[in-house]
């Protein structure tokens, strides 16, 4: 399970969970943390976190470069940038005009969609 992050733009407070992880992952560029919960049929992890967003360091709007731009938008481990990937974004944020609407449709559609499972560690997993 990934693990939200505390940093400039937030700061998270886990308040409630019913169950710790078997392991976790050290905190990689990105600021994330991934969590293993080895799971019996029927078992569930449920969290509860409080986020506090904190303002915006940046009074115009933030550009991207070209090579942040790819950054943002590789393929990893996790997730492959393909074709069917690219449809559905763009699919999803055709009537947006924001870069915030378009983001958050697109995680919308994620949350909604998906769920999270991250192989047992002795698959050796490059996350781990």
């Amino acid at each position: 399970m990934a693990e939200p992050p505390s940093n400039h733009a937030q700061t998270v407070t886990e308040i409630e969970t019913n169950r710790k992880p078997q392991n976790q992952s050290a905190v990689n560029h990105t600021e994330n943390r991934i969590s293993y919960y080895e799971l019996q049929k029927g078992d569930s992890v449920n969290k509860k976190y409080e986020i506090v967003l904190h303002p915006s360091p940046y009074d115009a709007q933030t550009v991207l470069t070209e090579e942040q731009r790819k950054f943002y938008l590789r393929s990893t481990p996790i997730v492959e940038i393909n074709d069917e990937v690219e449809k559905i974004a763009k699919q999803l944020c055709q009537k947006k005009k924001e870069d915030e609407e378009k983001a958050y449709a697109i995680f919308e559609y994620i949350r909604d969609n998906f769920d999270m499972f991250i192989p047992p560690r002795n698959a050796e997993h490059p996350l781990f």
